[in-house]
């Protein structure tokens, strides 16, 4: 989808904000399985950067979905909005995958 911005070398984007428990619990599903903030996810806080809200606000609205976080994002075709607690093994599954994918391309 041309909503979602790119993310350079298969790195993750995740958009969210402080105080937000579902943003904390998907934080803890990607360092949970191995993946490391600034190497294999960048953190774009909504409340503090005007273009990651913007893109939030794209991201959504293509869904038909209202502006929300977290919004993870690891490809254009997989998109995680607002994962709740029933999401949550979805996205364990596809922040393994990329865990294991960047354990293969390091070695």
């Amino acid at each position: 989808m041309n909503d979602v911005p790119s993310i350079g070398s298969g790195g993750i984007i995740f958009y969210g904000r402080d105080k937000c428990i579902d943003c904390d619990n998907a934080k803890e599903v990607l360092d949970g399985v191995g993946l490391k903030l600034g190497k294999d996810y960048i953190y774009r806080d909504v409340r503090q950067e005007p273009e990651a809200k913007k893109a939030v606000t794209s991201i959504c609205e293509a869904r038909n979905k209202s502006p929300c976080v977290p919004v993870i994002v690891f490809s254009p075709d997989l998109v995680f909005i607002e994962p709740r607690e029933e999401n949550l093994v979805d996205l364990q599954m596809a922040a393994m995958a990329k865990a294991s994918l960047t354990r293969e391309m390091s070695r």
